[in-house]
Order: structure tokens, then sequence, then C-alpha cells
């Protein structure tokens, strides 16, 4: 019963979250929304029927909406009720009936956004951005050179300079130095005029000027980023990427050791209120 009420809150703030909708000439507005909830999970007589017809056991959850003409200003259609979905209920089997099947949902532990500094099985080093909002990427340290370059954006591979990117982000050639070495630092000090490009490119965006509101709208988690850089951080910028940078040069060098990513310090427990809001959102 506790679960299913916080299925219920969730999935109401899912909703809200969702509105208002946007058109060209018109924005549809959310007044209310709520769950009608009149099942009792011990009702295996109700539940067997909407088995035998591939049904789903579940309960309406219905919206006040509101549609505005922007242009005129001014309201031009509302509806009290109107049903947007049918959300499945827990029976006392803790199991939920979908489409005629039944299915029982186990919890799920996700690695936490953060700066992750780990030993591939091949051996080789990588720092991984998860990003709780963004496109995730990895850093890679090339010893023999001495550069670092980003190596991975959302799965797919890449291989751009990180230097041009740190520069553009506000961070001075003298910090690099200090926080790299000169002599690494000089090793990645190389002209590329169209590595800003790339790097727009890579994560999606059409030119070089939106990297900085693309980076400003990241989110990551400030305790994780504490824990493992040393210094808290709540979205992608020049000091994070610095840092992160150094903390894979300083696991290469034996300074410090890698992340345990399976440690549960860096896990998250998701539940399936979880599921629901993040397949409504």
């Amino acid at each position: 019963a506790e679960q299913f009420e916080s299925i219920n809150r969730t999935a109401v703030e899912a909703v809200q979250h969702i509105f208002p909708i946007e058109g060209k000439i018109r924005q549809l507005e959310l007044e209310k929304v709520w769950v009608e909830d009149n099942l009792d999970p011990t009702d295996f007589s109700d539940q067997a029927k909407v088995k035998a017809r591939n049904g789903t056991w579940g309960v309406p959850v219905y919206a006040s909406l509101i549609l505005h003409d922007k242009v005129l200003k001014k309201i031009i259609d509302r509806s009290p009720r109107v049903r947007l979905f049918n959300l499945p209920k827990a029976t006392d089997r803790v199991s939920f009936i979908v489409n005629g099947n039944e299915y029982q949902v186990h919890n799920q532990l996700r690695l936490k956004s953060g700066v992750y500094t780990l030993r591939k099985q091949n051996g080789e080093l990588k720092t991984q951005v998860n990003l709780a909002a963004g496109k995730n990427f990895d850093l890679n340290f090339d010893e023999m050179k001495g550069i670092f370059t980003i190596s991975k954006i959302a799965g797919n591979q890449a291989r751009i300079p990180l230097y041009p990117l740190l520069t553009y982000l506000g961070v001075s050639s003298q910090l690099i130095a200090k926080e790299w070495g000169s002599q690494i630092e000089a090793s990645n000090r190389r002209p590329d005029p169209a590595a800003l490009q790339r790097i727009s490119r890579a994560f999606g965006l059409e030119k070089p000027d939106e990297l900085k509101d693309y980076f400003a709208s990241t989110k990551i988690d400030g305790v994780t980023t504490k824990n493992t850089l040393g210094q808290s951080f709540t979205r992608v910028d020049g000091p994070m990427l610095l840092l992160s940078a150094k903390k894979l040069l300083d696991v290469h060098m034996g300074v410090k050791p890698p992340e345990d990513r399976d440690s549960l310090e860096f896990k998250e427990l998701h539940g399936i209120e979880d599921f629901i809001q993040e397949r409504l959102e």
C-alpha cells in the first residue's frame, strides 16, 4: 500500500513536469491531476477476469486541462476531466497485471552521476564522466604522447583534444601547467583551429558558441565528485574537467588508486515508482 502511494505520487509529479505543452499558437495547461483508486489488492476475482481478457489491472489517472490561445491571450477551451492513462496497481502478490501478463518488478542499483577513474579489462585507464543531465563522455591519457583526449561521447567513439576545450571554458595555461606539470601542458598545447568545431558536433551542437550554455545545463552529483575529485561540482565546467584529467594522471602515476565503480558508495537504489516516472517523462 505504501509503495503504491509512492507510485501515485511520482506519476502525478511526472505528469506535472510534462505540462504545459506548447504549440505554435496554442498552449495546453494542466489545472490539476489525480488518481482515482477504487481497487482492492485482494480482489482476486476481478484480477482473474482482467487477466482472462488480456487487460491491465489498474486505476485511471485524470487531469483537468485548459487550452490557451497564445495570440489572442485567452482561454478557448477547458475540460475538467480527461482520462490520461491507466496506472497498473500492485496486487496482494506484489505483482502487476499488464496486458494479461503478471509481473513482479525488482529494484535496481544504478551508478550515481559522478567522475570515475577506472582501469579497463585490458589494463588501460579511463575517466568516465557519468552525468545526471547531459551526454556522458570518457577522458583518456596517451602516456606515449602525454596528451589528454575525450575518447567517447554518449557511447560513440571520439578522439578530441581536451586542451582547447579547457581554454575555451576559461582555464588558463598557467593553471593547467600547475595541475598537470609544465611538460604535459606543453605537449597538449598544440594549435588546432578546428578542435572546438569538432567538439561541438560531437556533443550534438551546431556551433562552438553553444558549448558554454550546453555544459551549464549539465548536472552531476556534488557529493560523488567531492569523494572522487576532492571538490564538489554540480555541472561540467573548466575546473571540473581540469581536476578530472588530473585525477586520471595521478592514477596513471600511481599517486592515487582508481575508483571501485561497483562499490555501494557509488550506487543508488531505484524502484518501480522511479521507472514509471522516467517512462512518463
